[in-house]
């Protein structure tokens, strides 16, 4: 639970002043708080929603603050702005014969209906959304890490995250990753690689999409184009890492698989095959990849797989 506090409002102030009880006047505020908005202290008052927020999701103190609660940060707002609301409005009706409330039965079947059909189906919505807007930020930040560290050179490379079950967001093809921005990311799903909105996905959707479907423990992929990894890619040549350090990020080797072209069903395949169950692989000819539980690791993974191909090259 999560609890608003709104204090210096005029019509709070005055309503305070003249009533002890709001009745619900309108249909919104029965959903949000219920059948009654009741004057209380401030330690009467958090008790009481402490011990009932199902029944009562506001009060307001004597010297007029009021106070709101909510599952979300969002829905603690919106109720104290509607109650607020329902307060002024309870004032202004004064003047045009009173305000007639709704029956205790229908305000507490609305605050009923709300907290079962609605607050916590709203709120698992907005936790996905502000999840969802989390990652697409994080992935503009990483793809410029992986741009600012050297791991890839214009628009090439791509990286992608784990939505849900069903969907990846990727970076969108063709596009400066200084230029990206949350909009551009791309949702697209992971077994029928359809995508959402006007950009289009990187080319090497497919592959991301073979390895979320590969690798439960997979839930980030960094796809880069680095100079040291490139080496062992035109050697076709696998790695050995052999400092403790860089072993204990990303294995003890790093394989090559075969060949393919960008974007192909044969890339695809030789690098799910190649990554197996390791943290990174080389993709011959092409550059490298890692996954990680998140971007950063994939991004630690990358970094000390490139870290190794320079010291294996004595660079």
């Amino acid at each position: 639970m999560i609890i608003k506090k709104l204090a210096s409002s005029e019509y709070v102030k005055r309503f305070a002043e003249a009533f002890g009880t709001l009745p619900a006047v309108t249909g919104d505020m029965a959903q949000l708080a219920g059948a009654k908005v009741r004057r209380m202290s401030e330690e009467e008052g958090m008790a009481a929603l402490e011990k009932d927020m199902e029944r009562e999701g506001a009060f307001y103190t004597p010297d007029g603050v009021l106070f709101a609660a909510g599952r979300s940060e969002y829905e603690a707002e919106i109720t104290a702005e509607v109650v607020e609301k329902c307060m002024k409005a309870f004032i202004q009706a004064e003047g045009l014969g009173g305000a007639v409330p709704l029956s205790v039965e229908d305000a507490e079947k609305l605050r009923a209906d709300y907290i079962v059909n609605y607050s916590a189906v709203e709120n698992s919505y907005r936790q996905e959304s502000e999840r969802e807007t989390g990652l697409r930020e994080a992935l503009v930040r990483y793809g410029r890490k992986v741009l600012e560290t050297g791991l890839v050179r214009g628009t090439w490379g791509n990286l992608s995250v784990r939505l849900d079950d069903r969907h990846m967001l990727v970076t969108p093809s063709g596009m400066d990753y200084n230029r990206i921005t949350p909009e551009h990311i791309v949702r697209v799903e992971i077994g029928t690689l359809k995508y959402e909105g006007p950009f289009k996905p990187t080319s090497e959707s497919p592959l991301h999409s073979a390895i979320y479907e590969k690798r439960s423990d997979a839930k980030a992929v960094i796809h880069t184009h680095s100079d040291g990894c490139t080496a062992f890619a035109v050697a076709r040549k696998p790695l050995v890492i052999m400092e403790a350090k860089l072993k204990a990020i990303a294995g003890e080797i790093i394989h090559v698989g075969d060949p393919g072209l960008p974007g192909s069903r044969e890339l695809t395949e030789n690098t799910v095959k190649a990554l197996g169950d390791n943290p990174g692989c080389i993709m011959a000819n092409h550059g490298m990849l890692a996954c990680g539980e998140d971007l950063e690791q994939a991004l630690d993974r990358c970094l000390a797989i490139e870290e190794a191909a320079k010291r294996a090259l004595g660079e």
